[in-house]
């Protein structure tokens, strides 16, 4: 869907872009829908029939290879055919689906907009939230609504204990996603993070 900027916030952004060599970019961003069936989905015999024809079971062979120290595609696959004695085929399926659950349970921050304002989405492979953004006043560029701690736990399903880092990764991927350039700063607030201009 096409999202027609407002006339104020297009001009908004043109003096960020033009005056200050910055530009915000709260752009309707959906959370991109995965066409195509999950690699666990397509691989599902033989996930099941795994433990059988290797003697381990998927989360035994993930547990491997996160020891490994291994991070890229050919690296695992390397590693599990000539460490664990694996064929070619079942360490190629085995190191894809490793990947794969990587990246699933990667943190991530998406936004709406609507108006002067919108949506952000955080998600993790631990929990996750979704709450409101607006455009700031004078050096802050947006404002991002936070749960409390207070409220933390029962709202996102992650532990309290890693929430002053999940809003540090939150304020770096809002600066990097949504300045030009990367440059800004964010400073975490009970309740809020502040989007500033650098």
């Amino acid at each position: 869907m096409l999202y027609i900027m407002p006339l104020e916030h297009f001009i908004l952004a043109f003096v960020l872009s033009t005056v200050l060599g910055l530009g915000l970019h709260f752009f309707k961003r959906k959370k991109s829908s995965n066409m195509r069936q999950s690699l666990f989905e397509e691989e599902a015999g033989f996930i099941q029939n795994l433990k059988t024809a290797t003697g381990k079971a998927l989360p035994e062979w993930f547990a491997l290879i996160k020891g490994s120290g291994e991070k890229g595609f050919l690296d695992i696959r390397r590693w599990l055919v000539e460490t664990q004695k694996l064929a070619t085929s079942p360490a190629t399926t085995i190191a894809q689906l490793y990947l794969e659950d990587q990246e699933r349970k990667a943190p991530k921050v998406w936004f709406s907009q609507g108006g002067r304002g919108g949506d952000f989405s955080y998600e993790s492979g631990e929990g996750g939230f979704t709450s409101w953004w607006e455009f700031g006043g004078g050096d802050t560029l947006a404002i991002l609504s936070v749960p409390v701690q207070e409220h933390w736990e029962a709202q996102t399903g992650i532990p309290l204990a890693k929430r002053a880092e999940v809003l540090e990764f939150i304020g770096r991927e809002t600066v990097r996603q949504q300045t030009t350039g990367g440059r800004g700063t964010f400073e975490v607030q009970e309740g809020i993070i502040l989007i500033r201009v650098q």
